[in-house]
């Protein structure tokens, strides 16, 4: 249900945050479960979109989420 949902969508930005930091990035703005992060260069966020698929693939925790990444 709902508290379900929530927890996944907390471990999900949790995780992100993470990834995000270990990866020379930084988190410009969240909105919902989305998130807007700002690297220094376009190779870490690439690096950063790879590990966080493969996360979300093998993960107990984020399984059956469904992620869109762009890079622009």
């Amino acid at each position: 249900g709902d508290t379900v949902a929530y927890r996944k969508a907390l471990h999900f930005l949790s995780a992100v945050e993470t990834l995000v930091s270990q990866y020379r990035g930084a988190i410009v703005k969240t909105v919902s479960e989305g998130v807007l992060a700002s690297f220094q260069d376009c190779a870490s966020a690439v690096r950063l979109a790879i590990r966080l698929q493969a996360e979300v693939e093998n993960g107990e925790q984020l399984e059956s989420l469904k992620v869109g990444i762009a890079i622009h």
